[in-house]
């Protein structure tokens, strides 16, 4: 597969995320890629906290980057309330090659979640 979404944190109800930094600590490499972006959203907008991002050691990639904004420019600058539970999600789309022919690569994204409820 060429994309993929990871949602392995889940944002509960009652709860305000505001997006964050990345750092490329190591940068991603397959045989055959040409590129691969990740972008960082929820549910309800797949680059809510940042806008894809080229990776990939086979085209130029982004070391650091602050937040950027996607159709949902107001959560980079104040944060998103949480209504209902959602989860922070992570996307990755390959060009060239299969994700899982990737043999290196990490990234560090930051964001701050905070549960509103134990502020009250």
């Amino acid at each position: 597969a060429t994309t993929q979404i990871l949602t392995g944190i889940s944002i509960p109800v009652g709860s305000w995320v505001k997006g964050g930094p990345h750092i490329l600590e190591e940068d991603f490499d397959s045989p055959a890629s040409s590129s691969l972006t990740y972008s960082a959203g929820d549910g309800s907008d797949a680059d809510l906290f940042m806008t894809a991002t080229e990776i990939d050691v086979a085209a130029t990639e982004v070391d650091y980057k602050a937040p950027t904004p996607g159709s949902g420019a107001a959560a980079v600058g104040t944060g998103k309330a949480y209504d209902a539970a959602d989860t922070l999600d992570i996307a990755f789309t390959s060009t060239g090659d299969n994700l899982s022919d990737f043999t290196q690569g990490k990234i560090r994204y930051f964001f701050s979640l905070v549960d509103l409820d134990t502020l009250k």
